[in-house]
């Protein structure tokens, strides 16, 4: 079957003169893609491979671009990955949405500038599995936000961390900032768990009538507000734990901590928190025996799961 090939320009008599060029026509069959074989995810990220190209003298390069809508194409998409090297066939995308659906696809350029597209691949990133410890050197487990116009600041401090060298902070230099409502949070796979505890070291500075609270939320049930605090301080580190047990069985748990503070000029230095876990609670198959007494003189953090509750001196 013939088939007439026309390149047809339109000209108005009230428009200026134009210029057309063309380059490079090519007319044949499209060449072999590759095969995007696997896209592996995790908390933040995604591992891509893909067979090698076969073109030989005539490859190019290689273009990775990924959406976060289906039928990827250079329209749509972006570009995360270039290389000149047939032999580079893996790429990590990094920097993702928790709970984030991604798709992929890897176009091999040819020296006829032909783009050769391979098939699409999608998946979504997944929350880490227990034992999940996180020693908050660095913020790559989280992603920041905020519920109003002013930016997110949490980042990593390293001016006073408990351990290691650094901590989450949501002021790492100086005090917070006013009308601020941000948050830093991160998900766990409670699937095939039987009593998780969320565990950590934080130290606090609040202004008046500002707050700083972990909200804990999982598909299909409300949000719970598991530990807070308004207005105030303590200023040494102190360990917190709390009870995870009514989401066991969530595959999807997102632990977000908050800080939301008025419009009045003075804030505090915010929270911090450093030397994170969500594990199994050690004592869950040593129930304590009769008789129970406790006189609340010491660290009641080492028989209770306390969730914010502290023993202070009897007034």
């Amino acid at each position: 079957q013939s088939v007439r090939l026309r390149f047809n320009v339109s000209v108005s008599g009230h428009a200026p003169e134009a210029l057309v060029r063309l380059d490079k026509l090519t007319i044949a069959e499209m060449p072999e893609a590759v095969a995007l074989v696997s896209a592996l995810p995790a908390l933040r990220s995604v591992d891509l491979t893909w067979s090698p190209s076969t073109l030989g003298e005539d490859f190019v390069r290689y273009e990775l671009w990924q959406s976060t809508t289906q039928n990827v194409s250079v329209g749509n998409g972006q570009k995360i990955f270039e290389s000149t090297n047939p032999a580079d066939t893996t790429f990590t995308d990094t920097d993702l949405n928790i709970g984030g659906a991604y798709y992929y696809k890897v176009f091999t350029v040819d020296d006829r500038d032909t783009f050769i597209p391979s098939n699409e691949l999608t998946t979504t990133t997944v929350p880490v599995v227990l034992p999940f410890t996180d020693s908050l050197d660095s913020a790559d487990n989280w992603v920041t936000g905020s519920h109003n116009a002013t930016p997110s600041t949490w980042a990593i401090s390293t001016s006073d961390p408990h351990e290691g060298s650094g901590c989450l902070a949501i002021a790492p230099t100086g005090h917070y900032q006013p009308s601020t409502h941000s948050y830093i949070e991160t998900a766990v796979d409670l699937t095939g768990t039987e009593w998780p505890v969320l565990s950590f070291w934080d130290k606090l500075d609040l202004a008046t009538s500002d707050w700083a609270r972990i909200e804990i939320t999982a598909s299909g049930k409300p949000t719970v507000y598991v530990l807070g605090s308004s207005e105030g301080e303590h200023s040494t580190w102190r360990q917190q734990r709390v009870d995870l047990s009514r989401w066991v069985g969530s595959p999807n748990v997102k632990i977000r901590f908050v800080l939301q503070s008025d419009s009045a000029p003075t804030t505090g230095e915010g929270w911090f928190i450093d030397e994170l876990s969500v594990a199994e609670n050690p004592e869950k198959d040593t129930p304590a025996t009769l008789p129970i007494e406790e006189d609340f003189e010491s660290d009641i953090q080492q028989n209770w799961l306390a969730a914010g509750w502290h023993t202070e001196t009897d007034p």
